[in-house]
């Protein structure tokens, strides 16, 4: 996936509002790519703008050299999954059947799934601990749950690029180191780009493989170790609160 002087924002009534700099940047197979800044710079917007949900200012996306600015909705679901950070588990519906609706885009026009989907659909509701309430409603778990059966029909759903909004919302700190080792692995299989936007970025400094920050008139791009050395976290936040320590790569209090 290449970004292309790509302009994220939104036209309205008193005008277009153009969110961060104009991105040129490439995103390789195998790679955990964190994106981070402070709110209202536009990681939302950015993820909603690569999974084609909504167009670019300027600018464009490629997918293996293809503009797809033109793409519909059934490529795109080959192609790229989302999670939104605010998604809706819907009323009555069992995790097996959340986790399996990542499959419909490879459905037959009968709409069944074959014996194949369904070991799909055991093996990541296996791997992310969810068989044991495979069958019941997925309305009745907690948030955090909830938070890893959407994981699930985004796996499920086997495109090359999965983008997360802030997925660790509602994890407990070992469920949230636990989502974190498994993106990692996920995306260490070489099959795989994940691009999520977090506000951990103690994590990301330590496990992605590329950062993306993002501020209101610019954006920075590189390694964990680039970027830390440019000090552009030193400055990230206009508070007199917070500081960066480069040396432990953490943000405390003053």
């Amino acid at each position: 996936m290449e970004l292309k002087n790509l302009q994220i924002g939104y036209c309205q009534e008193q005008g277009t509002q153009y969110l961060s700099g104009p991105l040129t940047m490439t995103f390789q197979p195998g790679q955990l790519i964190g994106i981070v800044g402070v709110n209202g710079v536009g990681k939302s917007t950015l993820l909603r703008t690569l999974s084609g949900i909504q167009p670019p200012l300027a600018g464009e996306v490629t997918i293996n050299n293809a503009p797809v600015a033109r793409w519909n909705a059934k490529k795109w679901s080959h192609h790229v999954s989302l999670i939104t950070a605010k998604h809706e588990t819907p009323p009555v519906m069992t995790v097996r059947e959340i986790a399996s609706m990542g499959r419909y885009p490879h459905l037959n026009w009968w709409g069944t799934l074959t014996p194949k989907d369904q070991e799909i659909v055991r093996d990541v509701l296996a791997y992310l601990g969810l068989s044991a309430w495979a069958d019941q409603p997925a309305e009745l778990r907690s948030d955090g749950q909830k938070q890893l059966i959407h994981l699930a029909r985004a796996i499920v759903q086997q495109t090359p690029y999965l983008l997360l909004d802030e997925p660790t919302t509602h994890l407990d700190l070992h469920h949230g180191f636990q989502l974190w080792k498994w993106l990692k692995s996920i995306a260490a299989k070489g099959d795989k780009t994940i691009i999520l936007t977090t506000h951990d970025i103690e994590k990301a400094l330590t496990l992605c493989d590329q950062i993306l920050v993002m501020q209101h008139e610019k954006a920075d791009w590189g390694t964990p170790n680039t970027l830390v050395d440019s000090g552009i976290f030193d400055n990230l936040f206009d508070s007199n609160l917070v500081t960066f320590d480069p040396n432990t790569r953490q943000f405390k209090m003053r």
